[in-house]
């Protein structure tokens, strides 16, 4: 069992459920100096099946534009996994910018690099492709990456899976961005090949 003084205040007191079959362990997420790793959520790699063909918004700018129609510009994951360089540095200035990232010019360059064509992150937006289930798609779709910098690797956590009771809840955020026309306005640059 974890000792208490160990562990992150929020979660003393916490058991596991003894009835759970399955886990992972997973290292701890600060570096060897205790500096956090970088975390963010990659959410969808690839355009949401449900979305309109003709769509020029993606799904997490679609629904960034629907919970908050001031902020129509932020991190687009589309330009994590774009074969050009230039996208996924406007990708980690927008993450930057959205997470207070306090990076260096020569830390923002070197996250770009991890970034950039990173066959995890390659990987799991073929797998959230492929997910014929949609709790484990949703899973693929909310997990976190963890990013260390100085080993140059990334780490993938929060791969709890989501409850299938959540579909009618899925279904009715489709159904707004469809009928709101989010997937439209101010293109992704992803989706217009540009």
């Amino acid at each position: 069992m974890l000792q208490s003084q160990h562990r992150d205040s929020r979660f003393v007191g916490q058991r596991l459920d003894s009835n759970e079959t399955h886990a992972s362990r997973m290292p701890l997420l600060r570096d060897d100096r205790g500096r956090a790793l970088l975390e963010f959520k990659p959410k969808w790699l690839a355009q949401s099946p449900d979305a309109p063909a003709d769509a020029i918004v993606c799904r997490t700018c679609a629904v960034r534009r629907m919970r908050s129609p001031s902020s129509a510009s932020g991190f687009c994951p589309l330009d994590l996994i774009s074969l050009r360089r230039s996208d996924v540095d406007r990708a980690v200035q927008a993450l930057s910018a959205e997470r207070s990232w306090r990076l260096s010019v020569d830390s923002q360059s070197a996250l770009a690099k991890l970034l950039y064509q990173n066959p995890l992150l390659m990987h799991l937006k073929k797998l959230q492709q492929e997910a014929r289930d949609q709790a484990l798609a949703m899973t693929l779709r909310d997990c976190s990456a963890y990013v260390d910098l100085e080993k140059g690797c990334i780490i993938l956590g929060d791969l709890d899976r989501k409850h299938s009771d959540k579909r009618s809840q899925w279904a009715a955020t489709e159904h707004e961005l469809r009928e709101g026309a989010f997937y439209y306005g101010q293109p992704c640059p992803m989706l217009l090949g540009s």
